[in-house]
């Protein structure tokens, strides 16, 4: 199974979906490609990726993993508490880190290549400071003074940022450093072109009885009124409050439900399901 591979899509469910979904839909599709039914060489690899996919869904152990990592969670000798060490680190980068080597560049040059002495690397920022920008500081390759980076609002992949003056040395001064940004993934926001879309978890209670539930968005916290009976899957879409647009004005912030059920049912918690655990499944939720 390729880790570029999404696991919901192979099995033609929603991240939402409950267990008993994610069994019907892997039962299903297991009858359809199953190699006593269809012997193909192909159907049989399909099959093979279905399978593995069923199992890491089906396991609530790694289906958490997966849902917080996603294909990272995949790869043999996965640590999960080093990799959110590495997520929320804070955007200071390192000399050693940085500018140990040069870095492949992620953006077709357009125009003539820099003269000798120019430097271009890529840098992972957060999530949050991509969309809302701010700034970040590293230290420059050769003085070793700390640099204040700018980070406009907005970035995208591959989007690029100059400092002048800050590259290799040459005959007649410094090259310019290039900053080639690339926006790590968020584990509720992801960007759809100006709009911005967030998986937000809520409580069975929430989902019955309705809430008023308050999230980070690009600029400032907003009010997310969730309706009585709602669905996991449904979207509530806010309109201009996604990123700001080139032209003028914003996209719009688009939330989709998850409802979560809680990880241990007992009569405790089921006489305070309207209450119960809801802010929790919230407690790292933040740009």
């Amino acid at each position: 199974m390729s880790l570029s591979d999404d696991l919901y899509a192979l099995l033609g469910v929603k991240p939402s979906a409950s267990a008993d979904a994610v069994r019907q839909a892997y039962r299903q599709l297991a009858r359809r490609y199953h190699p006593d039914v269809n012997d193909s060489e192909e159907t049989a690899e399909l099959f093979k990726r279905i399978t593995r996919a069923y199992n890491v869904l089906s396991d609530p152990g790694h289906r958490k993993l997966y849902d917080e990592f996603g294909a990272d969670s995949l790869r043999r000798n996965f640590d999960p508490q080093k990799a959110r060490r590495r997520r929320d680190a804070p955007p200071t980068v390192s000399a050693n880190d940085l500018f140990s080597r040069r870095t492949t560049r992620t953006t077709r040059r357009t125009g003539p290549m820099p003269p000798t002495g120019d430097l271009e690397l890529a840098l992972e920022i957060d999530f949050g400071l991509a969309v809302k920008g701010g700034s970040l500081q590293l230290r420059a390759p050769h003085t070793g003074s700390m640099l204040t980076v700018h980070v406009p609002p907005g970035v995208t992949a591959g989007q690029r940022l100059r400092l002048v003056g800050k590259g290799n040395p040459r005959p007649g001064g410094a090259g310019d450093l290039y900053l080639s940004l690339t926006p790590r993934t968020h584990r509720y926001y992801r960007r759809d072109g100006d709009d911005l879309r967030l998986t937000l978890p809520i409580s069975i209670g929430e989902a019955f009885g309705g809430a008023s539930i308050r999230v980070p968005g690009p600029a400032g916290d907003l009010r997310v009124d969730i309706p009585r009976g709602s669905r996991g899957g449904e979207e509530i879409r806010l309109p201009g409050k996604g990123l700001a647009r080139d032209t003028g004005g914003c996209g719009d912030l688009v939330v989709e439900l998850s409802v979560r059920l809680p990880e241990r049912i007992d009569g405790r918690v089921l006489r305070q399901l309207p209450t119960e655990y809801g802010d929790r499944l919230r407690h790292d939720l933040k740009l």
